[in-house]
């Protein structure tokens, strides 16, 4: 190889077309698996999106406390684009709307005590 190479620009679709295409191959009895390096690559973005399917898991499920107004605008684009979120559940059973639920219910009591 001679210099560098200049970096691809791809779109989130492109790239996601791009591993589903990867990930045929790999699963295709007619190539043993994927070069090492391509396979590696792979690997690391299927970990990155688990990490950040965990991460608005994590978003979805906070603690009552940190709910905000001001958040409804991610939390609108989450569960339109993927509502299986709203069907997932933490460790003491509660879905998401339990999460913002308490909150919100917490600060309409709050607005009409004296």
């Amino acid at each position: 190889m001679t210099g560098r190479i200049t970096t691809t620009k791809l779109s989130i679709e492109k790239v996601s077309l791009l591993l589903q295409g990867l990930l045929d191959v790999k699963n295709n009895d007619s190539q043993k698996d994927l070069p090492k390096d391509v396979e590696e690559l792979v690997d690391n973005l299927l970990k990155a999106q688990e990490a950040f399917v965990d991460g608005i898991d994590d978003f979805m499920h906070r603690p009552a406390e940190c709910w905000d107004v001001d958040d409804q605008d991610t939390v609108t684009t989450i569960v339109t684009t993927c509502p299986e979120f709203l069907h997932t559940k933490d460790d003491n059973g509660n879905l998401p709307i339990h999460c913002a639920a308490e909150e919100a219910c917490h600060k309409v009591n709050m607005m009409y005590l004296p």
